[in-house]
């Protein structure tokens, strides 16, 4: 759903997109009480394998297979961006991602890849060299975090500037807010952290 709660995105395994909305004046097809409001199918399109709504829920992002990403107007279903070629819908890596600001947006590409992109024209701001599970942002964007099996990463979101590696009883066990980040150790202790990083020019 989208974050303003307004929207629902589907994906089938013919590769098309459907938007969904319970406001009837907007529709022009109904369907077990709510409405298609629009639905298309991306050039080559076999299977949708992800859908994300940015923060502000006027784009969505959506993966399919082969391995394409695209950024769609909600309002007019116009192809915004073409991202590089993804290898969307895998197990073994985790799902695309927005900073909650919508500054920026990272997926993982390949086996061992991360992109990140700016949220606003989306051109690529910076890749890891890493394998990833799951991803998320800080609350403010400014850190990013990636996880495999036994161990999550801290990155510098502005810059993709490795802080720190930590290895945990569950990469998951973790809760980041601001510049704090507070753990679950192997051990089932728990520890925090304060995460900081210099900038050129402080």
């Amino acid at each position: 759903a989208s974050p303003d709660g307004q929207l629902v995105a589907s994906g089938s395994d013919d590769g098309t997109i459907i938007l969904w909305t319970a406001d009837d004046s907007h529709s022009s097809s109904a369907h077990a009480g709510i409405s298609i409001i629009r639905e298309w199918t991306p050039p080559s399109a076999q299977f949708v394998c992800n859908l994300v709504f940015s923060p502000d829920s006027l784009h969505l992002l959506s993966q399919d297979i082969p391995r394409r990403s695209h950024v769609w107007d909600v309002d007019t279903g116009e192809e915004i961006a073409r991202l590089a070629d993804c290898a969307a819908g895998t197990v073994d890596r985790g799902e695309p991602v927005w900073s909650p600001d919508g500054a920026l947006l990272a997926s993982p590409v390949f086996i061992g890849m991360v992109r990140v992109w700016d949220g606003r024209n989306y051109k690529e701001r910076y890749t890891l060299h890493t394998s990833a599970r799951s991803l998320h942002f800080s609350s403010d964007g400014a850190w990013f975090i990636t996880c495999n099996l036994t161990s999550f990463s801290v990155w510098d979101g502005m810059s993709g500037t490795l802080l720190r590696t930590f290895r945990t009883a569950s990469p998951d066990t973790f809760l980041l807010r601001q510049n704090v980040l507070a753990m679950v150790a192997p051990d089932q202790t728990v520890s925090m952290s304060a995460l900081t990083v210099q900038r050129s020019g402080e």
